[in-house]
């Protein structure tokens, strides 16, 4: 049988901070969280400005105005991309298309459409969302936080109190 007590914890988190280790002081404060980076890809000047704005004081945001840019921003970046938001139709290609190129060199990478699709099936592939415009920044931020930053999961540990919980 084991002791809790003694195991050493190196507890990492999605984003790859350090939360806790029994070796160290519980209370100690953990390193600064890591900016994740969205590529946003719309070919509407004003639209790109204005998702910007509203991400950037979270995110690190690149930004595309066709999808020729948005593969070249992918391509150029040396840091994760944890998402794709980009318009359903950009002027050079669809979204779809835009996403499948970028996830076949970013596997990893969610992929957020937006658009005013009224019709037909929209199928789309795991790791791939879709939000309706219009929307709201609150809507936005929130499915953007829950696609890049889900709730830890029951096999995470934290520091509570000075003792070690684990979430159920």
């Amino acid at each position: 049988m084991f002791d809790l007590e003694s195991l050493v914890l190196a507890v990492v988190c999605g984003s790859g901070r350090q939360i806790a280790n029994r070796q160290g002081d519980m209370n100690q404060p953990t390193d600064p969280p890591i900016r994740q980076t969205i590529l946003m890809a719309d070919s509407d000047p004003i639209v790109l400005e204005s998702l910007h704005d509203v991400l950037s004081a979270d995110f690190d945001i690149l930004t595309a105005s066709s999808g020729e840019n948005a593969l070249r921003e992918s391509e150029n970046s040396n840091e994760p991309i944890s998402l794709l938001v980009t318009g359903f139709e950009l002027s050079d290609r669809s979204g779809i298309e835009l996403g499948v190129q970028i996830t076949a060199k970013r596997p990893l990478i969610k992929v957020l459409l937006t658009s005013a699709f009224k019709g037909g099936l929209l199928v789309l592939n795991e790791g791939w969302h879709f939000l309706p415009t219009p929307f709201i920044a609150s809507q936005l931020a929130t499915i953007i936080t829950s696609l890049i930053a889900p709730p830890p999961s029951k096999f995470t540990a934290v520091a509570l109190g000075g003792r070690k919980q684990f979430w159920n």
